[in-house]
């Protein structure tokens, strides 16, 4: 019980920088970094609600629902950082429906 209390103060307390980066940065030039910390703040968010889910006995909602609803959030997070860190790869191209 008191790892989901510790885990829930530093996940949440986790998610102000990013969320706070979120909103300080405008488009344009930097629509990538945008969305990159929008997406991190939604995976810290999803996780810190998976403990507080388990903290508060909703087993089935944690493990069930907002568990792999993180590890695809976590997966998208990382699609993202490859197509912009990597324009030119293979995965960007086919994402956008390109050709070899």
């Amino acid at each position: 019980m008191s790892f989901h209390v510790i885990s829930i103060i530093a996940i949440f307390s986790a998610a102000i920088i990013p969320l706070y980066i979120s909103i300080r940065i405008k488009a344009g030039n930097k629509y990538g970094v945008r969305t990159l910390t929008i997406v991190l703040t939604l995976f810290i968010v999803i996780h810190g609600l998976y403990h507080l889910a388990e903290l508060l006995g909703y087993h089935m909602l944690g493990e069930g629902f907002l568990e792999p609803l993180s590890v695809v959030i976590l997966i998208v997070f990382g699609i993202i950082m490859i197509r912009i860190l990597y324009p030119s790869s293979i995965l960007t191209k086919k994402l956008r429906g390109g050709s070899r």
